[in-house]
């Protein structure tokens, strides 16, 4: 399985609110308990900013090769906002995870609510905190 990870919310609001480090490796590890599959590599779901370096340095500290799965070509405001989108695959399960590592799961019918329910998550967590989601084959990724 290939996951996203990478940063949800603010990122100016990370000057104040200081990640801890482990935020992203700990959402990676929920996906892949939840799924009960192994996670073979991890790739940035967009090219900007913090979620093009995040995944590099999570993929290195889990071990895992980071593949380069460009889901939409530019930095992108919402999940939904993807290639993957438009094929039908799901963000959903979403794992959200802040400084505290304080987690939420997200379950959602499609990547449209996923992002607004993560989203909401995301402020009530002090408007940043670390996400993996997208989890995708390799066939899917692909495409």
């Amino acid at each position: 399985m290939l996951l996203a990870t990478g940063m949800i919310g603010s990122p100016t609001i990370m000057m104040e609110k200081v990640p801890n480090g482990q935020e992203s490796l700990l959402a990676c590890r929920h996906i892949a308990e939840h799924l009960g599959r192994p996670l073979s590599a991890i790739y940035p779901i967009e090219t900007g900013g913090i979620n093009s370096l995040l995944p590099l340095a999570s993929a290195c500290i889990l071990g895992l090769p980071v593949m380069d799965v460009d889901a939409m070509g530019r930095a992108f405001p919402e999940f939904q906002m993807t290639t993957f989108y438009l094929d039908g695959i799901n963000a959903s399960p979403f794992a959200i995870v802040d400084e505290h590592a304080n987690a939420a799961l997200v379950e959602a019918q499609d990547s449209m609510k996923a992002e607004k329910l993560a989203r909401a998550v995301a402020v009530k967590m002090g408007g940043a905190a670390a996400f993996a989601g997208y989890p995708v084959t390799v066939d899917q990724a692909r495409v």
